[in-house]
């Protein structure tokens, strides 16, 4: 293993220019690759990120003393309803809610008073959302779901829409192996003359493997280093409440977005160019071979 690495820093140093901006293709093939991904494991809550799934239901006026606690009875008895949250805020500058929540209030209610209302999964947000007014609780009630418009909601109500999303991502990782396997080829060819000199020193084919094997590695762990870097601009440009891409993909409005995927992208970038570091490495040839 340690031969490998040694192989490995070697080759790298001599890289060529050709070497090197194939090596950049793949990068960036590989970067494409993971960012669907991400946001396809995102839209499925399968990275452990997401936050509650919540409905708001805020006031239209202020309430009776007794409407609040009839109205709680009625929400829970929905059984996607995990947990119904009641308060008051005096104002709404001083009022822990989403943006979204906030211009959704009548310009005359302050102080305000709302329910929070989570649900199991966010799909199951526009479901519950729709019982409530059927029992025409939106006689009282503004409801505001955050994520309304998102892609999570828009796939969980099309199964085709799910699986044109997921063949999708399975003809990028396709294509990705293709473009590396081919990427591999032409750092085979730039090597080639190390390659054959060490071959016929007496070192193991296996061996003259490793560095690619690693190689693909590393394109893996830059990709998941590049990726995040797009999802930085991404949520620069979610900054705005009217955003579609805040719309779209509403865990870029986390403030601990970045840094809770920062490890998920890595350990996805690891584990992407391991694969295809693997499926590359095992076809490389030797010509003495």
């Amino acid at each position: 293993m340690s031969s490998g690495f040694y192989l490995s820093k070697e080759l790298w140093l001599g890289i060529k220019s050709r070497g090197l901006k194939s090596s950049m293709l793949a990068i960036s093939v590989i970067s494409v690759f993971l960012c669907l991904l991400t946001i396809f494991l995102l839209s499925w809550n399968m990275l452990g990120m997401s936050k509650d799934n919540i409905l708001y239901a805020i006031f239209k006026e202020k309430p009776d003393k007794n409407l609040p606690g009839q109205l709680e009875d009625l929400i829970s008895q929905e059984d996607q309803v995990t947990q119904i949250f009641h308060a008051s805020c005096e104002s709404v500058k001083n009022c822990n809610i989403p943006e979204e929540v906030r211009r959704a209030l009548p310009s005359q209610t302050s102080p305000f008073t709302y329910f929070r209302i989570a649900v199991k999964s966010s799909p199951d947000i526009p479901v519950v959302e729709a019982a409530l007014k059927s029992k025409t609780l939106d006689q009282y009630l503004i409801f505001v779901n955050p994520e309304k418009g998102s892609l999570r909601q828009a796939l969980a109500q099309s199964i085709a829409a799910q699986n044109v999303f997921l063949l999708f991502i399975l003809i990028v990782f396709a294509f990705t192996v293709v473009t590396v396997i081919w990427v591999f080829r032409v750092l085979a060819n730039e090597w080639a003359p190390e390659l054959e000199t060490l071959y016929l020193s007496g070192i193991a084919l296996q061996s003259l493997r490793l560095p690619f094997f690693f190689t693909g590695i590393l394109f893996g762990c830059s990709a998941g280093l590049v990726t995040l870097l797009l999802f930085f601009l991404l949520q620069l440009g979610s900054f705005s409440p009217d955003s579609i891409l805040r719309q779209w993909l509403p865990d870029l409005a986390q403030p601990d977005f970045l840094a809770n995927l920062f490890w998920r992208l890595l350990g996805l970038g690891l584990l992407t160019g391991t694969i295809i570091g693997g499926l590359s490495a095992f076809g490389v040839k030797l010509k003495s071979n």
